[in-house]
């Protein structure tokens, strides 16, 4: 954004949201200009999709209806994984201006829906599998459907279903 922005904020925060600029470095630089001298920066984020089986197990039973798997996507690109690595997340907050750039893990059980068939239709509504059955014509859509709902069915509990998030917890103090 090029919105002015008045330099009087002592604490940015986003949950889920920064990983989706364009441009990151350029987006994370104006928005530190709203921040005091001194201020704060602290986000949420996803780590790879690897390692949030919330994301991974139904995208491994599409892959597995489908036949085939989607091409890999610039892991930089934006999207939900796309500060997946903390290497790279830490040199865009340092280019952006940003320092004391603290980026912790932290994994925790996600509740993804009500049962399976519920879980099931957040999965592939939205993120990687949504986009996967977009390009899917109608008979595979119900089969990777029915598989998704299977495999999320492996995790029901008496909360619902329930499966681990991995994020990075990122906190870092404009110069």
């Amino acid at each position: 954004s090029t919105a002015a922005l008045p330099p009087d904020r002592d604490l940015l925060f986003s949950r889920f949201g920064v990983m989706f600029f364009a441009d990151p470095t350029a987006a994370l630089t104006h928005l530190r200009t709203a921040l005091k001298p001194g201020g704060r920066i602290v986000f949420v984020c996803w780590r790879a999709m690897a390692e949030n089986p919330w994301v991974a197990a139904p995208m491994k039973a599409a892959i597995q209806a489908l036949g085939a798997a989607p091409a890999p996507p610039d892991p930089y690109a934006p999207g939900p994984f796309a500060f997946a690595c903390s290497s790279r997340l830490r040199n865009v907050l340092s280019d952006a201006g940003f320092t004391d750039i603290a980026i912790d893990p932290f994994d925790a059980p996600m509740r993804v829906g009500a049962d399976a068939k519920d879980a099931a239709s957040h999965s592939v509504g939205i993120g990687p599998v949504g986009f996967m059955l977009r390009e899917a014509d109608e008979a595979g859509r119900v089969r990777a459907v029915a598989a998704v709902t299977e495999a999320l069915a492996r995790h029901v509990t008496p909360q619902g279903v329930v499966l681990s998030g991995a994020t990075w917890m990122v906190t870092a103090r404009s110069a």
